[in-house]
């Protein structure tokens, strides 16, 4: 027994085409979204490839800066030019990894002693400074100077600083002004003047 085709009216036929291009839309945005979601997930995956294999490239860069190795800029040109390379990146981080060689005292001593009591002396300084500006003008007596904290004495110069000295002792220098050594070291024209008249 067969059906007899059914005879829309118009109205209903307006109705199901309405409703097959709200399924077709429908269906589109999904499947558009679906494919965003997929772009974005491989994107995001790329990116995190991209970030691990840059971070392991420079690993031995990176390596080297935290650790300070001396030779680091050897290390630094070895990972850039060959480390594309297994042996030349694998080299690399050989030398970032190796036991640094103990700097002998005097090498590290000098600049840091005495860049640290310059810190110190400024420090000290500053903070009278402060306590002379807090106390009663009409009682206070003359602003501290930077001087009175900055240490005496100058001592163990290697010969080379001595010998300098020496050349430049008929140079005019004002007490507070900074003189570089050979060595690294740096004193003030004060306490070249005081070494002057104890070692002359």
């Amino acid at each position: 027994m067969s059906h007899a085709p059914q005879h829309l009216t118009p109205a209903s036929a307006a109705v199901l085409a309405a409703r097959k291009r709200r399924r077709v839309v429908t269906t589109c945005a999904i499947a558009a979204g679906v494919i965003a979601a997929v772009f974005l997930f491989r994107f995001i995956l790329i990116l995190l490839v991209v970030a691990a294999v840059f971070s392991a490239y420079w690993a031995p860069s990176i390596v080297a800066r935290r650790r300070g190795v001396p030779n680091r800029g050897s290390v630094i040109v070895i990972n850039l030019l060959l480390g594309w390379t297994l042996i030349g990146w694998a080299v690399a981080l050989a030398m970032a990894c190796r036991e640094a060689p103990p700097r002998p005292p005097h090498a590290a001593g000098p600049r840091s002693l005495e860049a640290s009591s310059a810190r110190d002396a400024a420090n000290r300084f500053a903070s009278a400074y402060e306590a002379w500006e807090r106390d009663d003008p009409a009682t206070r007596d003359l602003p501290p100077s930077l001087e009175d904290f900055i240490p005496a004495e100058v001592t163990d110069l290697t010969p080379n600083d001595a010998a300098y000295l020496r050349m430049i002792a008929s140079a005019p220098f004002a007490p507070g002004q900074v003189i570089a050594l050979p060595s690294g070291r740096t004193v003030t024209g004060a306490q070249l003047a005081r070494w002057l008249a104890e070692n002359s």
